[in-house]
């Protein structure tokens, strides 16, 4: 249980700091984060984010895992009785 709440922390996190990322200008690309400036900040700097334009931050990806390892275990405890 408490690899679950440590996880969403992780993630909720992860989400915050993609969200100011992405008010900053960054987008994500295909070879990680890019950032908008000159015209192109503003053409598409006031576009709502989308997951294909969600800046990528490590912390969420890891926050899913260990919040997936606890739910994992939390489920196999509840079988195992």
């Amino acid at each position: 249980m408490g690899l679950d709440f440590l996880g969403q922390g992780l993630w909720m996190y992860g989400e915050h700091r993609s969200m100011n990322l992405f008010n900053q200008g960054f987008r994500k690309g295909l070879n990680g984060n890019y950032r908008l400036t000159g015209h192109n900040l503003s053409l598409f700097g006031n576009q709502q984010m989308t997951s294909v334009t969600k800046p990528l931050v490590n912390v969420s990806r890891y926050g899913k895992l260990v919040s997936g390892t606890g739910t994992f275990f939390g489920a196999l405890r509840l079988i195992s009785g």
